[in-house]
């Protein structure tokens, strides 16, 4: 019987050596404060040959295609469903992290390009200085995409250079809880 015991001891305490790993963390006092933030150059997502980006089964996108990868640095500012005529919209924000409206609204244009959409007419400026233009795709949401350089008196990420604003037509069933 003590053999049993030993063996049984012996066993546990090897399959508990396996699972600890010699490297442990030690344990961050300041984890989730601004002290703690990722550098900006760690939110990009890398690409691969073919505009494929690597990771893309672990990313969820907000936007109402899969295709669409920024090849900018951004931060989601705000998320939200809204009505303009009866008509259920989404309104994605977002802050960019890095160069000026005009270089990235040319990656953007790239980007969404990239992802099949094309850009309808020529852009225009808004009253608010916003540059606006709207971007197609067979079978999908038409987008209206805008940028800016200005930026709130509280933007989200210290980093922000500047904001994209994305809206396009939803179902009215999938924004219907999120609508008073």
């Amino acid at each position: 019987m003590s053999t049993k015991y030993f063996v049984f001891g012996a066993l546990a305490l090897v399959v508990l050596a396996a699972c600890s790993s010699g490297d442990q963390v030690p344990a961050t006092p300041n984890a989730g404060t601004a002290e703690a933030s990722i550098p900006a150059a760690e939110t990009e997502l890398p690409h691969r040959p073919g505009g494929e980006t690597s990771g893309r089964g672990s990313f969820y996108s907000p936007l109402p295609s899969d295709a669409i990868r920024f090849s900018f640095p951004f931060h989601i500012r705000g998320d939200r469903y809204y009505k303009v005529d009866d008509v259920m919209r989404r309104g994605l924000v977002f802050e960019f992290l890095r160069g000026d409206s005009s270089a990235v609204w040319d990656m953007l244009s790239q980007d969404l390009g990239g992802a099949g959409y094309r850009a309808i007419g020529s852009p225009r400026m808004d009253p608010n200085g916003r540059k606006i233009q709207a971007f197609a795709l067979e079978g999908a949401p038409r987008l209206t995409v805008a940028i800016s350089d200005a930026l709130p008196d509280d933007p989200a990420n210290p980093e922000a250079k500047g904001q994209i604003w994305i809206n396009w037509e939803v179902e009215s069933s999938q924004g219907a809880a999120e609508v008073p």
